[in-house]
Parts: C-alpha cells; sequence; structure tokens
C-alpha cells in the first residue's frame, strides 16, 4: 500500500527542507497540511504538487 500522509519531519527529509522553511510555506499557503489531533500530516497528492509549484517558479525564473 502506498503511503498517502507524510509528516513534517519526512516533508523536510526527502525534499532537504528545513523545518522553517516549510512552516513559513505553510503560513504563504503555498502547501496545506491536515491536522489530525495535534500532529500535521500533509497528504502526498499535496507535497508533490508543491513541489512541481516550486519546479515551474524556479523555470519561469531562469527563462527571465
Amino acid at each position: 500500500m502506498q503511503q498517502l500522509l507524510y509528516t513534517e519531519a519526512q516533508v523536510c527529509e526527502a525534499y532537504q527542507l528545513s523545518r522553517s522553511t516549510l512552516r513559513r510555506k505553510m503560513a504563504e499557503g503555498a502547501i496545506t497540511p491536515v491536522r489530525i489531533g495535534r500532529s500535521i500530516r500533509f497528504l502526498a497528492a499535496d507535497v508533490l504538487a508543491f513541489v512541481a509549484r516550486l519546479r515551474e517558479e524556479a523555470q519561469a525564473q531562469a527563462e527571465r
């Protein structure tokens, strides 16, 4: 079975982000967490979409 939810630590480790960067992106609305009680989780689809948007932004800046 494929993993559907990721912890904050898993997202940070997988994409080499600091916790503060991930939290800042959450505050900006770039990625939305799912709260389960006091726990923060991220849907796998949301994480992939977030990374895709970052890549598109980087490509757009490179073309300028």
